[in-house]
């Protein structure tokens, strides 16, 4: 028997999965991990007293997160290729769960980084999601399952910010990781008992020695771009780390296509749509990042900067969330825009929306409003530009690769987001000025960095251009599908 036919099969039974329940599960999942990169932007600058170190030796605590979600990506992606992504999905899970409880723990800073680490290994959890929708539902289904699923890494972490912020106006900052830790739980039960196993496998032998290639070069690069302006861009410790960056690529690149299993399948990844996205969501990620930033300085800001509006943390987070129900409730739009009109022209219209959206603040900032406008309008853009990635890469990529397809895309978003940080950050850093005994960016600052962002944004717009428009399609239902398609 096929595997469409046994799955056709299986369709009619009680156990078959129910599709609304299993999408409902994995973006519930999806935001739960998205949280995490969000959710230690209000106790940042709590933490050197919490931890008893330094403000820089602190910073370690949001580096460490976005260090292991890039090593974890690609790694968990082909895992899941492997073995079965719901297996893979409950062990990114039960990382979160277990970083979460050792974050709760912690009185000092290893604890809290090692921690942080275990969290972000999950990040894989909603690349796999998607793959998971590729193989389960119909092509009718998927659509709508995939946008909204990849709008969750959106929608986490614009509602990451006001909801920790919540938290700690009203308990202590452990509960804000025990909260963690218990949605994760909840969201591994429902896994479990909602999503089927995997039943398009591609087995083979796990590339160790690739994937400790990979890791070594991710690590070192994300050393760069977090560490540059601190240990100083000339110094020799980061002139090594770019040298064993380039050094390691180049054989990373060599052994990859020499093996048969490998981790990451160059020769696919070397397609027109593959390149075309993967450069799209390294822009679409680069662009992501000031929302999160500057947006609430300038509103947490004292009016005597000349800007600022004086806003607490949970007021200026309650502003940006708007933008995360901006993409819940959109997802579906952008899905039905994704069949009808493809995901290249998708993806063409998430550039506009998101340079329109830091347009805004260029021009307007003096009221709460103006932020709650760029912010729908960016998250808008975004509902349909991390729609359209996903089916861009899937329709240039066999099924069993679609988990290791996914991750390399949602690297790349991630490698954009931390590029992202080290830039506005040393533009804000660039011009400062003094107001009541802190320091914060001059306007000009922050208006260059929302032009730098806008140019990223317009690039999102080329690379969706450059897509072939044979790779717009949306892509077909997988095996586990077919008999109900």
């Amino acid at each position: 028997m096929t595997s469409g036919s046994a799955t056709a099969a299986r369709a009619g039974t009680p156990g078959a999965p129910r599709p609304a329940a299993m999408i409902a599960v994995l973006c519930a999942a999806g935001i739960c991990v998205a949280l995490v990169q969000a959710m230690i932007f209000p106790l940042v600058p709590s933490l050197p007293g919490m931890l008893g170190t330094s403000a820089a030796d602190a910073t370690w605590v949001v580096s460490a997160t976005l260090m292991a979600a890039a090593v974890a990506t690609p790694v968990s992606g082909r895992l899941g290729d492997m073995v079965g992504k719901r297996r893979v999905i409950l062990a990114s899970l039960g990382f979160l769960i277990a970083g979460s409880l050792v974050c709760a723990a912690s009185s000092s800073l290893l604890p809290m980084i090692a921690g942080r680490a275990l969290q972000g290994l999950a990040m894989g959890t909603i690349p796999l999601g998607i793959s998971v929708m590729r193989e389960e539902l119909t092509t009718r289904q998927m659509a709508t399952g995939i946008a909204v699923m990849s709008a969750t890494m959106g929608i986490g972490g614009s509602i990451g910010m006001p909801l920790s912020a919540l938290v700690l106006a009203v308990a202590s900052w452990r509960v804000m990781f025990l909260l963690v830790a218990l949605i994760a739980s909840v969201c591994a039960v429902a896994v479990l008992l909602v999503v089927p196993p995997s039943r398009v496998t591609s087995p083979g032998r796990f590339d160790l020695l690739g994937a400790l290639g990979l890791a070594v070069a991710l690590v070192a690069f994300l050393l760069v771009v977090t560490r540059g302006q601190e240990w100083g861009w000339a110094s020799p410790r980061i002139g090594a780390l770019a040298v064993l960056v380039v050094a390691v690529l180049a054989w990373w690149t060599r052994f990859e296509l020499r093996r048969r299993d490998a981790l990451v399948d160059l020769r696919v990844s070397a397609r027109p749509t593959m390149v075309w996205a993967n450069l799209a969501a390294l822009a679409l990620g680069f662009s992501m990042y000031p929302q999160g930033l500057a947006f609430p300085q300038m509103m947490n800001a004292p009016t005597s900067t000349g800007y600022g509006l004086g806003l607490d943390m949970v007021v200026a987070g309650l502003v940006i969330g708007t933008g995360g129900l901006t993409m819940l409730l959109l997802a579906p739009l952008a899905a039905r825009f994704i069949v009808v009109r493809g995901a290249r022209l998708s993806l063409m219209l998430a550039g506009v929306l998101v340079a329109l959206s830091y347009a805004v603040p260029l021009v307007w900032y003096d009221e709460p409003w103006y932020f709650a406008l760029a912010s729908i309008v960016m998250c808008a853009g975004l509902a349909f530009g991390m729609g359209a990635l996903p089916q861009l890469v899937m329709s240039a990529v066999p099924v069993g690769e679609t988990g290791a397809a996914n991750g390399v895309n949602a690297l790349m978003r991630s490698l954009g987001l931390a590029v992202s940080g080290a830039v506005v950050s040393i533009v804000l850093a660039a011009s400062t000025l003094e107001a009541g005994g802190a320091t914060y960016p001059t306007l000009g600052s922050l208006r260059l960095s929302y032009a730098v962002t806008l140019l990223a944004a317009l690039l999102v717009v080329l690379c969706a251009w450059r897509v072939p428009r044979a790779g717009t399609a949306v892509a077909g239902a997988g095996a586990g599908a077919a008999g109900r398609s």
